[in-house]
């Protein structure tokens, strides 16, 4: 899967700011409010899939809006905890799925019940690097 667009959550502003790269450690996302707070909820990746089905009911979100660090090309539905995503030198671990977030009724009152099952999972740093747009996302065979 292709990173399509990265984002920062950068302290005192809202929203998301568009990055070309990220820096990932331990913490998760370098510079982002959230790094170092949660280890399990560090990154949030996110497929298209959840922006297609807000269009779909005539709701206009522009991407970084659902909230996500990663957005890729992507059914995140097909990922289960415990999977795994190199890119580079970073490995990443699917913690969890995504629960509903009340605080995306700020775009749509619709929108938290419309994207609980497509919004995207939480994922883990195991290994961290530097991510850049355009680069490939793979799920890590854990056979063997």
């Amino acid at each position: 899967m292709e990173i399509l667009r990265l984002f920062l959550a950068e302290e005192e502003k809202e929203g998301r700011t568009p990055c070309e790269k990220l820096m990932i450690d331990e913490g998760g996302v370098v510079g982002d409010k959230f790094h170092g707070k949660k280890p399990d909820r560090s990154i949030l990746l996110t497929g298209t899939i959840a922006y297609e089905m807000a269009k779909e009911e005539g709701i206009d979100l522009e991407a970084g809006d659902l909230g996500e660090n990663i957005l890729v090309e992507f059914d995140t539905r097909a990922l289960e905890p415990g999977d795994r995503l190199s890119c580079g030198d970073v490995l990443l671990e699917v913690s969890r799925l995504c629960p509903i977030c009340n605080h995306l009724a700020i775009h749509d009152p619709r929108l938290p019940q419309l994207v609980k099952e497509t919004r995207g999972v939480y994922l883990r740093v195991i290994r961290g690097g530097v991510l850049r747009t355009g680069e490939r996302i793979s799920p890590e065979d854990q056979k063997g």
